[in-house]
């Protein structure tokens, strides 16, 4: 065996040359990144936001928007996995219709019903107790609360939690009528003795639902005035 004869082979490129191409590879990702964290023009976006053609608005309005989907699957999750198998007092509450009324007062009847109606559904979808009706009743009664606020109330807490009780009141007294006549599954008793208590706890929660709806609205409101 001659080892003497042996030759490394040759690589394509040498180590220097990988060294120089990650070195200008990291430069350009370190100067976009600082672009983009440091120019924001009013009118338009970023150097790097400007390839999605959306300004600074824009991305504040996705930003607000995920956090209310955020905001809305963790009281789906709260509502399915936790309470619905921790009664209290005998009752199962169910805070997610307040949400869906704080979201759509503040945000207003258009907006506001689009994201009622997507959120119910994906309420029924969730495996809801007659989430067919509350498809219906809750959007519905969410976009009347939020005229109502807006033309003759106040978008104040007292209002917004008023409407939110009288909506989870109508979607949990329709499920208790179709439940005691397709068919007679509860007791009429049922309605003071266990669904009235539910409701008003449920309002436990109106006050967290509208201070953390209050502080997601105010997204890119200062840039607007």
């Amino acid at each position: 065996m001659q080892l003497a004869n042996c030759k490394t082979p040759q690589l394509g490129r040498s180590p220097a040359s990988f060294a120089t191409k990650g070195s200008d590879f990291i430069n350009k990702v370190t100067s976009l990144a600082a672009t983009a964290a440091t120019s924001f023009p009013k009118e338009g976006g970023t150097q790097l936001f400007k390839y999605f053609h959306l300004t600074k608005r824009q991305w504040q309005g996705i930003l607000k928007w995920s956090l209310y989907g955020l905001l809305t699957l963790l009281v789906v999750l709260l509502q399915t996995s936790v309470l619905a198998k921790r009664p209290i007092l005998g009752t199962k509450l169910a805070p997610l219709p307040a949400l869906i009324v704080c979201v759509c007062v503040r945000e207003g009847p258009e907006k506001g019903g689009i994201y009622a109606i997507l959120a119910a559904l994906f309420w029924c979808f969730s495996g809801a107790d007659f989430g067919n009706l509350s498809v219906a009743v809750i959007p519905i009664g969410a976009i009347l609360s939020a005229v109502l606020c807006r033309a003759v109330l106040t978008l104040r807490f007292l209002p917004t939690a008023l409407c939110c009780l009288a909506v989870t009141l109508l979607n949990a007294s329709v499920i208790f009528l179709f439940k005691l006549i397709l068919p007679p599954t509860v007791a009429l008793e049922n309605y003071w003795r266990i669904l009235l208590p539910g409701v008003g706890l449920s309002m436990v929660f109106v006050p967290l639902h509208y201070g953390l709806v209050k502080l997601i609205g105010r997204i890119g409101v200062q840039d607007a005035l």
